[in-house]
């Protein structure tokens, strides 16, 4: 595995540390999705050296990003979404990329998009995946989707039994609440859940296509800084202390 040169800790209060990971021409910058990018003027300027020459990539759709990085105002040097290109090197519709279905609820919607009180979560779910799923572009057979709603079940919750109540609001909100409480605990970095390691599947794999970029500057949520260093166990670092 490569090395970094740097890894600088700008703000400290977060578990999952905002700030910055320099590797020669690339630079990884994690932050909160929505919220703006707090970074001193040093570090902007050391971004902006390598990302006015090499471009700029935002994780996702970059809705959350773009508006929030003000800092990097060279829109004729983004790049657009490192997810898309990842996106090229998977085949098919492995199940545990509909993890999406359980992250970032606040951000991507599920809540209003699966309301459908005519219809149950699962058929809601088949009807509008496209709309925060991982795969905008690809369709989804049911047997897929069972597969992860089963993959993701522990002994007390059963996901699959689950989707099968009336997509009204109190049952989509229980049905999101089980699922980003079980994938995203506060101990998310043991993975202790299914649907925890079913998302790790997927960030495993984001993150090594990140850590084998060669240039640019990457915006990516704060959780992925954690993950890189465990990707990377030869890290010299400066500030903060390695995740364990």
């Amino acid at each position: 595995m490569l090395g970094f040169k740097q890894f600088l800790y700008e703000q400290k209060k977060s578990e999952a540390p905002r700030g910055v990971i320099f590797d020669g021409n690339k630079v990884f910058v994690g932050k909160a999705h929505m919220e703006p990018l707090v970074l001193s003027d040093e570090l902007v300027e050391k971004i902006k050296e390598i990302g006015d020459k090499y471009g700029y990539w935002y994780e996702g759709s970059g809705a959350g990003d773009v508006p929030t990085t003000t800092g990097f105002n060279n829109k004729s040097k983004y790049e657009g979404s490192w997810d898309n290109e990842f996106q090229k090197t998977v085949k098919g519709y492995p199940p545990e990329y509909l993890y999406t279905i359980f992250a970032n609820t606040n951000v991507n919607h599920q809540r209003d998009i699966l309301l459908n009180p005519s219809i149950s979560i699962f058929d809601s779910i088949m009807k509008s995946h496209k709309k925060f799923g991982y795969f905008k572009n690809r369709e989804l057979d049911d047997s897929t989707l069972k597969k992860f709603l089963s993959m993701c079940s522990e002994k007390d919750v059963n996901f699959l039994k689950l989707s099968e109540l009336p997509a009204t609001k109190e049952n989509v909100n229980m049905f999101l609440d089980k699922g980003e409480s079980l994938s995203w605990p506060k101990n998310w970095k043991e993975y202790p859940n299914n649907a925890g390691k079913v998302a790790k599947k997927v960030e495993d794999a984001r993150n090594t296509f990140l850590l084998n970029r060669k240039t640019g500057v990457y915006f990516a949520g704060s959780g992925h800084l954690i993950e890189l260093l465990r990707l990377d166990d030869s890290l010299k670092m400066i500030g903060g202390e390695k995740a364990e």
